[in-house]
């Protein structure tokens, strides 16, 4: 099985990927090799593409000799292709299009986001920045930290989105909330954030308070809302 993805993945990637299993052995040829250091890792990936490989390589389990950029887009593009082929993607297709007119639909949705971002702030605090921003950052420099990176990124959102002082925002899927309150602090917009994840929702709404944004001015405000709320 590993063999045909390989085989798969360099027959679009002419500068083509290796992997070097545990036991000295090498599936394909390539400029890039990808060393997986533990044996479970490959049927861990097998069950779980994206989040298999992710979770083995920030762990360790996996090391990448050449161009990581271009060994996670190729390995993107090749997933991305599978699931566009998948009669199982197909079906959860027609299922979630047969559950929306019963308002089944948020219920699923609800229970896989819950399933992801309610496994405890106090997790994602250990990887996240101080502002618990959940999403990937913008560094104009090398010597930029996480918190830096991030704060750019906002900053980048801010400029395109002309904020100024009464406008009103919505962040639907705010996270833990850094954009709505960051932008009530800085721009005086009134922000509304919408989530489906119970934390997030009482992380940020704690934030709201502890700030006093609920009415900070007339022009100003942050609140919280569920999506179900909306619906």
């Amino acid at each position: 099985m590993v063999e045909k993805i390989i085989e798969d993945i360099n027959r679009n990637f002419p500068e083509g990927i290796c992997v070097e299993l545990p036991d000295g052995l090498c599936i394909g040829k390539g400029l890039h090799r990808i060393k997986v250091i533990k044996k479970s890792v490959v049927a861990e990936i097998m069950r779980d593409h994206e989040m298999g490989f992710c979770e083995a390589y920030m762990r360790g389990d996996i090391r990448i000799d050449g161009d990581l950029e271009k060994v996670l887009l190729v390995c993107m593009e090749y997933v991305d292709s599978k699931k566009r082929r998948s009669l199982k993607d197909a079906f959860v297709y027609l299922l979630r299009m047969f559950l929306k007119p019963f308002g089944l639909l948020k219920l699923l949705e609800g229970r896989e986001v819950r399933r992801h971002y309610d496994l405890g702030n106090d997790f994602y605090e250990k990887w996240l920045d101080s502002s618990m921003t959940y999403s990937c950052a913008f560094f104009t420099s090398p010597e930029m930290n996480l918190e830096e990176a991030q704060r750019e990124k906002r900053r980048i959102i801010y400029e395109k989105l002309q904020l100024k002082e009464g406008d009103r925002l919505l962040d639907i899927g705010c996270g833990w909330g850094s954009l709505i309150i960051e932008a009530v602090l800085d721009y005086g917009v009134k922000a509304v954030g919408i989530t489906l994840s119970k934390n997030q929702y009482e992380y940020v709404k704690a934030k709201i308070r502890e700030l006093g944004l609920e009415k900070a001015r007339k022009s100003t405000s942050c609140t919280m809302k569920t999506y179900q709320s909306l619906v």
